[in-house]
């Protein structure tokens, strides 16, 4: 009987360690994630950043062209050079807003694999617990859907004071 019991709990405790162990990695893998989904964000603000340091150079670029051909900047001149900004303008959004995109992707599949993780460790618990009570029942510690009794005040002693027996039972 010990013996069942030893490996019972032995069972129950490497499922429960199993689930830890899963939950860790879990953990681990999200860390990761969202550490990708911050350099995705910091990538996607560089580049923005080095598109409009160009795209500002191509305007400049634009208006010396302009002025050294002798065109005065004005009329059409003055709107390809306002729709340059506005395309560049729009091109930094789309750059940011891919950025975006891309981390929030990250972080919801970080917080899948973590609630994953979770759910094994839960799991885990469950599988431990249904071992030993499955065990317990096998062996008679209590039958199969009984209420598990605790200890509890079995007599009072003249002073008042309630004493404890290991066997008394509490009917739940």
């Amino acid at each position: 009987m010990a013996a069942t019991s030893i490996l019972a709990a032995s069972s129950g405790g490497l499922d429960l360690l199993s689930g830890i162990f899963s939950m860790d990695a879990a953990d681990s893998r999200a860390a990761t994630l969202r550490s990708q989904a911050n350099l995705v964000t910091a990538e996607a603000n560089a580049d923005a950043s080095r598109y409009a340091s160009e795209a500002t150079a191509f305007k400049a670029s634009q208006k010396m062209a302009f002025l050294k051909s002798g065109v005065k900047l004005e009329g059409s001149p003055l709107d390809i050079l306002d729709e340059t900004a506005r395309v560049s303008a729009e091109n930094i959004s789309a750059i940011r807003a891919r950025g975006q995109a891309q981390a929030l992707s990250l972080k919801s599949e970080a917080s899948a694999v973590k609630a994953e993780g979770r759910l094994a460790f839960l799991k885990s618990a469950v599988g431990a617990t249904k071992t030993i009570a499955t065990t317990g029942a096998a062996m008679g510690w209590w039958a199969p859907g009984e209420k598990v009794a605790k200890a509890g005040p079995s007599s009072s002693s003249a002073s008042g004071s309630k004493t404890y027996s290991k066997s008394s039972k509490l009917n739940l």
